[in-house]
C-alpha cells in the first residue's frame, strides 16, 4: 500500500502539514491480482474544510469537485478517467471518501491525479504518484493490507464493496479514539502452488520504532484452505491500545507452523483513555522531586504551556491529562516530560521554559486564553524570538498585520521561514494567515484574504504568494513577504 497526503503550496506539490482553503487529500493505492488483470484500488480521503461548499437548500450544503486521473507508461498514457463527485449533503465541512478501481497491465506506472473545486475553481490540486503493479504467476503472494475502519456482510453493490463486503478505508492509517476496532483485509493468491491443502496466517501488532516490540494480546493465528484466491478479513479490537505508531503484521505459515514470508502495514493509533491509565513514574525519584511540591494551579498553568510545544502525536494525549480531574496523573505526565527532556537538569530545563512561557503570555495577552495560545504568543514560544519583523498599521486596503522572519530553522531543516499575522478583527489578537514554514497554515491564497476589502484592484488571475495588485494602491505586503 502507498499513502500519500497531499496540499498545494505556492502551485506546487508538497506533503504533511497543513494548508488553510486549498484543496487537500489523503490518497492511497492497494494492489489486487485481479482475474485477468492486476488493479489498484484508489481511496481519496478529502478534507473538508479546505473545500468550499455550495448551498443546496435552507438548510444542507455540499461540496462538488471534478476529478482528473491520467495512468501513464513512461510517456504513454495508458487510461485516463473524469468524473464530477459530489459530497454528502451537510450543515458544515465534513471530511468524505471516494474509492475508484482501475485494471492495468503489469508495469511501472506514473499517476496524474488533478482535483478542481467546482464551487471554487481557483482552489485546485495536482498530484504525481509513482507505483509498480508486478503479480508474479503461480506463486504464492499477498495483495496489500487494506485497513479498514469498517467492514461488514454488503447488502448491494457498490465502490467500497468487495468480496461481498461494505469496507470503510482509514484515511492515513489513522485510528482515532472512537475508533475500537481494526480490521483488515487481504487476499492470498495461488496458496496451493506453494502447499496443497491448508496454511496459515498469523497476524499481530508491533511497535513501529522499536525492534522486537511485539504487543502482547494481540496475536492471533487461523488456518484456512488453500485455493486460487482467498479473501481474509481479520479485525483487532484496539481499544486499550495506546497511543504510537504501529505496524499489523501477517505471517504467511505451512502447515509445520514455519514462517514463509510476512507483510506488514503502517498504522498510527490515538487513544488518550489508554494512554492516562498507562501514565507510570520512577516513584522513588518522583516524590522527591521538585515537579511533585508544584501546587495545582502552577501543575495546569504549566500543562497549558506545554501543549503549545509538544508534538502532534502526543497532543491528544496531553489534551487529555489536562482536563482529567486527578492533579497527580497531571504532575506525573509533567514529570516524566521534562525528566525525558533533560534528565541532568531537569529543574533548570523547567524553569527556563517557564519564565520563558510567561514573557510570552504577558507579551501576547489576549481576551480568550493565555498569551502563548494566541497565534504569535504560540510561534514564539514554539520557536523562540523572530530575527526580523514588520508591523503595517496604515494600509487602508487591509486590516493590521506582522510579518516574521527566521533566518535560520533548526526545526525544519529550512534556511529563511517568514509568518504573517493579521488582525482582521481589529482586536488584541493576530492570527496567523500564511507561512512557508514546513509544519504550519500555508495559504496559496493570503494576499486574496489579506486584501479582501479591495477585490475591485485585484488581479483574481494571480492569486498565490506572487501575485500582482494594481499600482497606485499601497499594497506592499507581498513585496514585504518576499524581500524581508
Amino acid at each position: 500500500m502507498l499513502w500519500f497526503r497531499f496540499t498545494l503550496i505556492f502551485g506546487l506539490l508538497t506533503g504533511f502539514f497543513t494548508s488553510a482553503s486549498a484543496v487537500e487529500v489523503n490518497l492511497a493505492i492497494y494492489k489486487f491480482n485481479g482475474p485477468a488483470l492486476p488493479y489498484v484500488e484508489i481511496s481519496t480521503n478529502f478534507i473538508g474544510n479546505t473545500l468550499k461548499l455550495q448551498k443546496i437548500d435552507t438548510i444542507a450544503h455540499q461540496a462538488t469537485l471534478e476529478v482528473t486521473t491520467v495512468f501513464m507508461l513512461g510517456e504513454k498514457i495508458v487510461k485516463a478517467d473524469k468524473y464530477l463527485l459530489n459530497g454528502p449533503l451537510t450543515v458544515r465541512p465534513v471530511d468524505f471518501l471516494d474509492v475508484k478501481r482501475y485494471s492495468l497491465e503489469p508495469g511501472q506506472y506514473r499517476m496524474l491525479t488533478h482535483f478542481v473545486d467546482m464551487n471554487d475553481t481557483t482552489n485546485q490540486l495536482s498530484t504525481a504518484v509513482e507505483f509498480s503493479l508486478f503479480f508474479e504467476k503461480a506463486k504464492v503472494q499477498f495483495s496489500d493490507i487494506q485497513l479498514l475502519s469498517d467492514a461488514r456482510k454488503a447488502e448491494v453493490e457498490g465502490p467500497m464493496v468487495k468480496s461481498g463486503l461494505y469496507m470503510v478505508p482509514v484515511a492515513g492509517n489513522y485510528f482515532p479514539k472512537q475508533f475500537a476496532t481494526l480490521f483488515a483485509y487481504l487476499e492470498v493468491y495461488h496458496a496451493e502452488s506453494t502447499i496443497s491443502k491448508k496454511f496459515g496466517l498469523c497476524s499481530y501488532i508491533e511497535r513501529a520504532d522499536q525492534a522486537g516490540g511485539k504487543i502482547d494480546g494481540y496475536t492471533h493465528c487461523k488456518t484456512y484452505h488453500t485455493s486460487n484466491v482467498v479473501p481474509i478479513i481479520l479485525q483487532k479490537n484496539i481499544a486499550l491500545l495506546p497511543s504510537g505508531n504501529y505496524n499489523f503484521v501477517i505471517e504467511f505459515r505451512d502447515t509445520l507452523g514455519n514462517i514463509l514470508f510476512d507483510r506488514k502495514a503502517f498504522f498510527q493509533r490515538s487513544n488518550p483513555s489508554a494512554d492516562i491509565a498507562s501514565v507510570k513514574v520512577d516513584e522513588a525519584n518522583y516524590e522527591n522531586s521538585f515537579i511533585k511540591s508544584l501546587d495545582e494551579s502552577t501543575v495546569k498553568y504549566a500543562l497549558r504551556a506545554l501543549a503549545v510545544i509538544i508534538s502532534s502525536s502526543d497532543a491528544d494525549i496531553l489534551n487529555a491529562i489536562i482536563a482529567n480531574k486527578n492533579t497527580e496523573i497531571k504532575r506525573k505526565y509533567l514529570y516524566n516530560h521534562w525528566v525525558n527532556f533533560d534528565p541532568v537538569n531537569t529543574e533548570k530545563s523547567y524553569q527556563k521554559f517557564m519564565n520563558l512561557a510567561k514573557q510570552v503570555d504577558a507579551a501576547f495577552v489576549s481576551g480568550f486564553g493565555y498569551g502563548f495560545e494566541t497565534d504569535r504568543g504560540r510561534i514564539w514560544l514554539k520557536y523562540g524570538p523572530p530575527n526580523d519583523k514588520i508591523s503595517v498599521e496604515e494600509d487602508p486596503n487591509a486590516p493590521p498585520y506582522e510579518i516574521w522572519v527566521y533566518n535560520e530553522f533548526p526545526k525544519t531543516k529550512q534556511g529563511i521561514v517568514k509568518f504573517l499575522f493579521y488582525n482582521p478583527n481589529l482586536g488584541n489578537d493576530y492570527i496567523l494567515l500564511h507561512s512557508n514554514c514546513r509544519t504550519e497554515v500555508n495559504n496559496p491564497r493570503w494576499l486574496k484574504e489579506l486584501y479582501k476589502g479591495a477585490k475591485s484592484n485585484y488581479n483574481a488571475d494571480e492569486y498565490n504568494e506572487t501575485g500582482k495588485i494594481s499600482d497606485g494602491f499601497l499594497k506592499h505586503a507581498s513585496e514585504y513577504f518576499k524581500d524581508l
